[in-house]
């Protein structure tokens, strides 16, 4: 019967310290660094660090700047997450996620950044926008130097 019991209590220890992503509750949650309501499905960030600890964010530039504060970095983050723009509230790994800055971008923050999980969504909504600037991962943390 002690058995099951240690068994039960590793378990749950273990479950309870995973790094995983939340969902952001949109409307509900607010964002770790600005402290606004996270309100436009479109725009969004997480990062996980490793220790199980999700950090929610409205746009972009709030989990740059919150990780910059924080002194966060691959070292002691599992996962770094963006919203896919033209699939709202999903999440997409940040360091493969496609990027676009515009001033025509109406991002909660005004980062002006859109995130995509493919180069060929956001060539054609690039379109769309006025003077858009194709970036990556390494180019978004450049833009917030």
């Amino acid at each position: 019967m002690k058995n099951y019991i240690v068994i039960i209590v590793l378990a749950g220890i273990l479950f309870s310290c995973s790094a995983q992503p939340v969902p952001i509750q949109f409307g509900h949650d607010a964002c770790d660094y600005c402290k606004m309501v996270i309100m436009d499905p479109k725009f969004g960030a997480e990062l996980v660090t490793d220790k199980g600890k999700a950090f929610k964010f409205d746009d972009i530039n709030c989990l740059i700047e919150f990780s910059k504060e924080e002194k966060l970095t691959s070292e002691n983050v599992s996962h770094w997450l963006v919203i896919d723009f033209n699939n709202p509230e999903n999440f997409i790994p940040a360091e493969k996620a496609y990027y676009t800055r515009s001033a025509s971008i109406m991002s909660p923050m005004a980062s002006r950044i859109a995130s995509f999980s493919n180069a060929e969504t956001r060539a054609k909504l690039s379109k769309t926008w006025k003077e858009p600037e194709m970036i990556d991962w390494n180019g978004v943390q450049e833009v917030f130097k």
